[in-house]
């Protein structure tokens, strides 16, 4: 279940954090993703609840579909990648070819587009 914590913007207007706990990490570390959601204008006591509830809930969804990957690390794509698509289509041969190409480990703890320009630049 997604939590709602109430933050107010300096402005002094309200909006609400949806935290979704996702399971850990390698090591060991807590997977949270989250959002911030900013009530419709006007809107107060059990609308505003159920507004609220019904928005955490799709983004819980997404995050559970794993339809919500926006900060996926490089790393993670390629585990992904290995285990859903390369091992079952392609040759064994591929796949330990592709297994073999060198990425450092700064690389790899980086977000995807970064990670992907590194690769583009390497000369194979």
């Amino acid at each position: 279940m997604a939590e709602l914590i109430k933050r107010t913007k300096k402005d002094g207007k309200t909006a609400y954090l949806a935290r979704v706990y996702c399971g850990r990490d390698k090591d060991h570390k807590p997977i949270c993703k989250t959002k911030t959601l900013t009530p419709p204008p006007g809107m107060t006591g059990r609308k505003l609840d159920k507004e609220l509830q019904r928005q955490a809930d799709e983004f819980e969804q997404a995050v559970l579909r794993g339809t919500l990957q926006s900060d996926m690390l490089f790393d993670a794509l390629l585990d992904k990648y290995f285990s859903e698509y390369a091992e079952p289509q392609l040759r064994e041969r591929t796949v330990y070819d592709l297994s073999l190409i060198h990425i450092s480990e700064p690389t790899r703890r980086t977000p995807i587009s970064y990670a992907v320009f590194c690769l583009k630049n390497i000369r194979l």
